[in-house]
């Protein structure tokens, strides 16, 4: 009678410890936007008590989704080179397509919702439909910034159409993807360009260790692959 030796290997499970480690790193994620709003815009239910401009509530608001939209990123990115070496492995469920389409569902949304919010607080500003900035204004530093940040919002829709449409690209559909690239890198500038509160230390402090970790990641997943 034979016996398949992979019936007598114990299966590979996660100790409790790595359950623990992968609840606060998501309990981080969800807090630090938050944290990071606060420290500059203060609490919100104090604007409740002056008189504010018209679309100011929304417009602090859509800070706040901005940084969503970069940690959901972070996370995306970092993601993307779990289960190939990487020390993010233990951290981060095994890399599945249904996964990587949730984050890219939250990364879209926060996007979205970032921009219908800042959209909504020129309207209401300006009292007219702001269609001038779904077209790329380079006239003024706050244009060309906001610029940016339309063109991120573009590349974003385009990488998900492409993921959509990725059976129809056939062999063409890695290098479209890579669009994702150049769409990290617009938004990266936009959030740290857009308002003064980017250059406080607690947001730089921020960009830093995200930055710093991607850089990590990054190094081993291409030390691991030579």
């Amino acid at each position: 009678m034979s016996v398949d030796i992979a019936d007598k290997l114990p299966s590979r499970k996660n100790p409790p410890s790595i359950g623990i480690l992968r609840l606060g790193l998501l309990t981080l994620m969800l807090i630090t936007p938050v944290a990071l709003w606060l420290s500059t815009e203060g609490n919100p239910l104090d604007y409740m008590h002056y008189d504010l401009p018209p679309g100011q509530l929304l417009y602090v608001f859509s800070k706040l989704m901005g940084l969503y939209t970069v940690m959901f990123l972070w996370l995306q990115i970092m993601y993307g080179l779990v289960g190939k070496g990487n020390w993010v492995d233990a951290l981060l469920p095994k890399w599945s397509i249904p996964t990587h389409r949730l984050i890219g569902i939250l990364v879209m949304s926060a996007a979205l919702t970032h921009f219908a919010l800042f959209f909504s607080a020129v309207a209401l500003r300006k009292q007219t439909i702001p269609v001038h900035l779904l077209v790329p204004d380079f006239s003024s530093y706050f244009h060309a910034v906001v610029t940016l940040g339309v063109i991120s919002l573009y590349l974003m829709i385009l990488v998900v159409l492409v993921g959509i449409y990725r059976s129809r690209l056939g062999k063409y559909w890695v290098w479209s993807h890579r669009l994702s690239v150049l769409m990290i890198i617009v938004v990266i500038a936009h959030s740290l360009l857009i308002g003064s509160e980017t250059k406080s230390v607690t947001w730089l402090t921020f960009y830093a260790v995200a930055g710093t970790t991607l850089i990590a990641a990054i190094y081993r997943r291409i030390a691991t692959t030579i």
